[in-house]
């Protein structure tokens, strides 16, 4: 051949730069930063959402042993005080405290998005402290109502 070799027109490899290396970087740094931004946020918020719903867990544990009561006008009575404090816990005190009868039952329909309260078995809130009898049934369509109004409801 024309007398070079062949093997000196080769180069170095060049590896790549070590992940370490890229540690110097300021790309680098304001990566890192913004994803443990991101993730103290995303933190935050699920904590904040998981503290807001923390009265709904403690009234449905109140639900399960309101449940266990025999007496059919004690049950309502305590379920109607749940649905009460709940609801002052969940919204203004000054917009749920005041509330009695047919505001009551409605302010219960409007905030599950229902009409189970004024037009199904929430009606015995308003009669059932009144009356003699309290079917059992319906006190029990009642209880599965305020469990779904317990989960559902919108607070504000």
């Amino acid at each position: 051949m024309n007398g070079q070799d062949p093997l000196s027109q080769l180069r170095d490899l060049h590896l790549p730069h070590p992940f370490w290396a890229l540690i110097n970087t300021p790309i680098f740094w304001l990566a890192l930063i913004a994803c443990l931004l991101l993730a103290y946020f995303i933190f935050k918020q699920f904590r904040q959402y998981q503290n807001k719903m923390r009265y709904r867990k403690a009234a449905l544990k109140q639900l399960i042993r309101i449940k266990t009561i025999s007496s059919p006008e004690e049950r309502l009575s305590e379920l109607n005080i749940l649905l009460k404090q709940t609801a002052l816990t969940a919204y203004k005190t000054e917009d749920v405290a005041s509330l009695t009868g047919n505001a009551w039952i409605n302010f219960l329909d409007r905030s599950a998005r229902t009409d189970q309260f004024t037009q199904g078995p929430g009606k015995l809130l308003l009669a059932g402290p009144y009356s003699k009898t309290s079917p059992s049934d319906d006190l029990a369509k009642l209880v599965k109502l305020a469990e779904q109004w317990i989960k559902d409801h919108q607070p504000c």
